[in-house]
């Protein structure tokens, strides 16, 4: 998407309220500038210049989470969050930018990672399948990884792993770091390209979308047509409904609520983590009033580095609807969500566990 582009559908957005009963950031923040027509009227007024950009500008508009949220809800399709990203990269090639995401320029420019910068070789040996374990696990939640390898062991796969401990480009992408995002995008194709993969295994929502759509759509490259991605969780439901997997069922009967990664909504799978979650933990799930069609994101994306107190706000407001709702225990399997969820888990009496690992735990 262009930038003028983006403002085709900014304008649409600024003053329509048809997402606005579903916005997570006016619901935590009770700020009117932080909706998407907030956001979208004032991205449209510096263009028409009737504002100029100043730190609270910057920090409205690089605070929107991209999460799909206002699309999700809008009748007419409006790709809003792209629209932003779309603004986002204009601002940052005319460096500005809030304090927050400045800080974030030279690490870009000298790490493949936000979150380490551990170098982890690829074997690139031919495979029909490869699998990407992304930094975010690697860095965030690295006690996925061992349990992932034992669930990909039980659907008798050795799948290549490529591009461990580096990432997809989405967060890259969200934050408006578009060369940086095409970078990291390339990385990723070029060494599925050198394993000759037929299949990529993905771990989380977010590298499922943004494998599936990002790169095509967002960022002008060509994912091969001939490689299938899948999620690992999908995988497993489709083993465990076909009798090729089984889960011990665990002896824990406190309630528990799976919570939706930040992406879910873009992705649309929300049946296969509660199947999974099902076979180990009968009869004692909980939802959330914030689930499925209506999720909200965690501030586990951009918006952590662009507007830390924000991100917390969100953070908090699902832990808050997951102790409202009765749970005592959470679940999630996306590793930034799950490390941002850890830090504020006990405030609210929550016990917080990965689901990968519970899995990998109660395997028949």
């Amino acid at each position: 998407m262009t930038y003028q582009e983006a403002l085709e559908t900014l304008e649409k957005c600024r003053y329509c309220l048809m997402c606005r009963h579903a916005d997570p950031l006016s619901h935590v923040s009770f700020n009117e500038a932080l909706t998407p027509h907030g956001i979208a009227l004032t991205i449209y007024s510096e263009h028409k210049g009737l504002l100029s950009w100043n730190e609270d500008s910057l920090r409205t508009v690089f605070s929107e989470t991209d999460a799909g949220v206002a699309r999700s809800h809008c009748a007419t399709d409006q790709p809003f969050s792209e629209a932003v990203s779309a603004v986002k990269s204009e601002l940052l090639s005319q460096g500005k930018m809030p304090e927050t995401v400045a800080r974030l320029k030279e690490r870009l420019e000298q790490t493949p990672s936000f979150f380490g910068d551990a170098e982890f070789k690829s074997a690139l040996e031919q495979n029909d399948y490869a699998l990407f374990i992304s930094d975010e696990m690697q860095y965030l939640w690295p006690e996925s990884v061992n349990a992932v390898n034992t669930l990909i062991k039980a659907l008798t796969l050795s799948p290549a792993e490529i591009t461990r401990g580096k990432s997809s480009g989405f967060l890259a992408l969200s934050l408006g770091f578009m060369e940086q995002a095409k970078k990291q995008a390339k990385q990723l194709m070029t060494e599925l390209e050198a394993v000759k993969a037929k299949e990529l295994i993905v771990l989380s929502q977010t590298d499922l979308y943004t494998c599936r759509h990002v790169y095509a759509e967002r960022l002008g490259l060509s994912f091969p047509e001939e490689v299938k991605v899948t999620s690992l969780l999908a995988l497993l439901t489709q083993a465990y409904k076909n009798g090729k997997l089984s889960f011990k069922p665990s002896a824990d009967t406190r309630p528990y609520a799976y919570i939706d990664p930040s992406q879910a909504l873009r992705v649309k799978d929300f049946d296969s983590p509660r199947h999974l979650l099902g076979a180990i933990l009968p009869g004692n799930q909980v939802e959330l009033f914030w689930r499925k069609e209506r999720t909200h994101p965690t501030g586990s994306g951009s918006t952590w580095f662009s507007n830390p107190e924000l991100a917390e706000k969100l953070t908090r407001a699902r832990l808050e609807d997951a102790q409202k709702q009765g749970a005592e225990v959470i679940y999630c399997e996306d590793s930034a969500d799950l490390s941002q969820l850890n830090r504020y888990a006990a405030d609210y009496g929550l016990e917080l566990k990965g689901l990968y690992e519970l899995l990998a735990d109660h395997l028949g």
